[in-house]
């Protein structure tokens, strides 16, 4: 996935949905309105930070739910091979 913007002359576009952001080559969104892209560079590292807790948080409740179910190990590997 495409993140930031895109900037042609003065035109700025969201780089993932190419929607205009600006035509004088200023903004200070965070996020585009129309996809909800991350525009800016403190939003960028916002979303990977928080991409990175939600893979976190999956794979220590893929963790609990092993240890507590061990007869279901091989059905979830399976699963994560797919």
């Amino acid at each position: 996935m495409k993140l930031g913007i895109t900037q042609t002359d003065s035109f700025i576009r969201c780089a993932k949905c190419g929607a205009l952001i600006s035509e004088t080559g200023e903004y200070n969104q965070k996020y585009c309105v129309n996809c909800g892209n991350p525009l800016l560079l403190d939003a960028i590292y916002e979303y990977e930070e928080t991409i990175q807790q939600i893979k976190d948080d999956t794979i220590k409740q893929i963790a609990d739910k092993l240890s507590k179910n061990p007869d279901i190990k091989d059905t979830v590997l399976k699963l994560l091979e797919d």
